[in-house]
């Protein structure tokens, strides 16, 4: 980055003369803005290169701290679902654990503030400030505090309060400094984010098929096997979740006994059996559906018992065949207000599998003839099938699957919605033919034919017209499946990724602007 150069005589240790005083103020402005463009280009670089959310933002929280040569700086995550504050990482060494000060819904703070306003707020003093209760900012050390809104479009993503701890007036500049930062830094996040979730959508896709595969060979797996297969499949597709735990049903119907737990190096509440009928679980099991507590020490439920809990987020869903309960399969984390609603929905299909794996497994073993186990097997092959459509249509991504000269033999809801296409005029079609421009289609069938048993992966970006005619950007993960030598086919999945693509176009306009600016700055500086 090129420095705006000192005058002649400062260079020569002379002081500047009094009519230079415009020149000294433009040369300390440009030195601010080389640091605020530098800043800004490392904390850029931080969210997009890191895969780990909390040392992204510990880089974040540094860099806006020293933006301002604050105190600290604190950043805040905005729960939309539960329309809550999470905060999430701070510069400010405190005698509690800041991740767990969940603030109280009904009392005003910052975060809520700025985006509830839409803009940066100042509140130079904390203490008598209409932004934040006094109760709350009696906690931290901070006298002055400046809190600017983290939105990308719509997208509320939170906040970052820079803190002085000795009384500070924040002054216009200032302001705008730290608006222009938090817009430069809350697309970054936004695109880090998407990026985030288009990985986790594509692992919750190859995992539930390959769990789907697995309930085939139930019986020769054996049913243990399965069952910890899908709690630590559980942990895997829900991060924030530090123990995974599935209850059954004993034979008496009076007790749940844990069959499979992962995780019980952090907790050790998913040993234990549990009475039907108590607590969170009996009421699961009662009403046959999914129960989720944010934050135990709020749910009266567990007024009087936190102290005997490790947990501060629970999740629990049923488990059942038909009519018939067998069991729950719940997760639990230290944190609170850990979930949300897509961990919700993905813990209901986990559970479905495991009812699947149960069922599978009753089969087999109440099969005493060899015709009724080969009947019952196909079956049990049979349900899961279905079962594999049936999560195929729940989950937001077009799935088909097609012969090796394009033919499809399968499509999902969303496929066909995003084509504009019934199922029943897409089957037996040519894959290929949805794919308008031909070099695009060349360069599909070049990825398809480059796919072996060793390497039965590839994923690509290309732009296809749904069916309003827009162009969208997909990105497809094409899997070769082999069953024998004289059965081949593949299975597509694509997720829609426009808005990650524009969420780049934009941030890269956005950098380009910023690099204009600057050179413009430094001219008009050596001018």
């Amino acid at each position: 980055m090129a420095k705006t150069k000192p005058p002649n005589n400062e260079k020569k240790g002379k002081p500047l003369p009094r009519n230079n005083k415009k020149y000294r103020e433009l040369y300390e402005m440009e030195q601010q803005h080389a640091l605020e463009l530098t800043l800004l280009n490392e904390m850029t670089r931080a969210i997009l290169m890191s895969n780990e959310l909390n040392s992204t933002l510990d880089v974040l929280a540094t860099n806006m701290a020293k933006l301002f040569e604050a105190d600290d700086c604190y950043i805040t995550r905005w729960d939309e679902e539960n329309r809550v504050v999470i905060p999430q990482i701070t510069t400010a060494e405190l005698k509690f654990a800041y991740k767990e000060d969940i603030v109280p819904i009904d009392k005003v703070n910052m975060t809520s503030s700025v985006l509830n306003a839409g803009h940066a707020l100042a509140a130079d003093d904390v203490l008598n400030s209409p932004h934040i209760n006094a109760e709350i900012a009696k906690r931290y050390p901070s006298s002055s505090i400046l809190g600017v809104p983290l939105i990308f479009r719509e997208h509320k993503l939170g906040a970052a309060i820079i803190a002085f701890n000795a009384p500070h007036h924040f002054t216009d500049e200032e302001i705008k400094r730290a608006e222009h930062a938090a817009n430069h830094v809350a697309v970054a996040i936004w695109n880090a984010q998407q990026e985030r979730e288009n990985k986790k959508r594509l692992k919750e896709q190859e995992t539930l098929a390959k769990i789907t595969t697995t309930l085939s060979q139930t019986e020769r797996i054996g049913l243990p096997n399965v069952l910890n297969l899908i709690v630590q499949s559980t942990r895997e597709l829900i991060p924030e979740a530090q123990q995974a735990v599935i209850h059954l049903m004993d034979q008496e119907q009076t007790h749940l006994i844990p069959e499979a737990v992962s995780g019980v190096e952090q907790a050790e509440e998913g040993r234990g059996k549990m009475r039907v009928g108590e607590g969170v679980a009996g009421l699961v099991i009662a009403n046959g559906e999914s129960i989720y507590v944010p934050s135990v020490t709020t749910d009266e439920r567990f007024i009087g018992l936190t102290s005997n809990i490790k947990y501060r987020s629970l999740l629990v869903s049923p488990i059942f065949s038909g009519k018939q309960n067998l069991g729950t399969i719940s997760i639990q984390s230290q944190k609170a207000y850990a979930f949300s609603k897509t961990d919700v929905t993905l813990l209901n299909e986990l559970g479905q599998q495991a009812a699947i794996a149960i069922e599978n497994a009753r089969l087999y073993h109440a099969a005493q003839q060899e015709l009724r186990e080969r009947i019952q097997a196909e079956t049990a092959l049979r349900r899961s099938e279905e079962r594999y459509r049936s999560v195929s249509e729940d989950i937001p991504a077009m799935i088909c699957r097609f012969k090796p000269d394009g033919t499809l033999t399968f499509v999902n809801q969303f496929y066909s919605q995003f084509f504009g296409k019934s199922s029943e005029k897409l089957l037996g079609s040519s894959l290929f033919a949805l794919i308008e421009d031909e070099n695009e289609r060349e360069s599909v069938k070049s990825n398809l034919r480059s796919l072996t048993e060793e390497n039965p992966f590839i994923m690509y970006e290309i732009q296809e017209a749904n069916n309003n005619g827009e162009r969208r950007w997909v990105q497809w993960t094409d899997r070769l499946i082999v069953s024998d030598r004289s059965n081949v086919e593949y299975q597509s999945i694509g997720m829609d990724v426009t808005e990650r693509k524009l969420a780049e176009i934009e941030r890269e306009q956005l950098l380009k602007a910023e690099h204009e600016q600057r050179l413009r700055a430094e001219t008009s500086a050596d001018a």
